[in-house]
C-alpha cells in the first residue's frame, strides 16, 4: 500500500472517531435536555432530541431573560429562531458572521441562567467553561438533569 492510501486510510479513521464523538456529545445534551424538562413538567420535552428545537427547551427552562435591564420574553420562541436565521445565513458574510456571534452569546447566556438555577455556586465556572471549551457543555447538562433548580432563581431572569 502506498503512502496515499495509509493517509486516506487515517484520515477515514479520524473522521469515524469525530461521528461517534459527535453523536455520543448530542445524546449527552439531548438527555440532560429531556431530564431537565420533564423535572419541569415542560410539554414536548422530546424536542430535546430534535436540533434547533432543543433550543426550545432551553429557552422554556429559561423563561424571561433580563440583559442589561431589557427584558426578553419568550426565550423558547428566541432561541431556536435566531438559531435557525443564524443557521441559514451563515454563508452571507458579514451578517453570516454577526448572527453566529449573537446565536452564541445568547446560548452562553441563556446556559449562564440554566447553570445558576441548578448549580448556583458553580454557575460562573461552569458558564466561562462552556464558553472557552463548547465540547463541555453536553457534559454540563447531563450533570444537572437529576436536580431540582433553585426556587429563589426559578423567576429565571438574570442581570447582566
Amino acid at each position: 500500500m502506498n503512502e496515499l492510501g495509509i493517509l486516506l486510510g487515517m484520515g477515514i479513521i479520524i473522521g469515524l472517531i469525530g461521528i461517534v464523538v459527535g453523536i455520543l456529545f448530542y445524546v449527552l445534551m439531548s438527555l440532560g435536555l429531556y431530564g431537565m424538562a420533564q423535572k419541569a413538567g415542560i410539554d414536548n420535552a422530546w424536542f430535546a432530541w430534535i436540533p434547533f428545537l432543543n433550543m426550545y427547551i432551553i429557552g422554556k427552562l429559561i423563561g424571561t431573560l433580563e440583559i442589561f435591564d431589557q427584558k426578553i420574553p419568550s426565550m423558547e420562541l428566541v432561541l431556536p429562531i435566531v438559531n435557525i436565521v443564524a443557521s441559514v445565513l451563515s454563508g452571507v458574510k458579514i451578517i453570516g458572521l454577526l448572527l453566529g456571534v449573537i446565536n452564541y452569546i445568547l446560548l452562553i447566556i441563556s446556559l449562564n441562567t440554566i447553570y445558576k438555577m441548578y448549580k448556583k455556586d458553580n454557575a460562573t465556572v461552569m458558564t466561562v467553561l462552556s464558553a472557552i471549551f463548547p465540547f463541555t457543555i453536553p457534559f454540563f447538562l447531563f450533570s444537572l438533569r437529576a436536580l431540582e433548580p433553585n426556587v429563589e432563581v426559578s423567576e429565571n431572569i438574570v442581570n447582566m
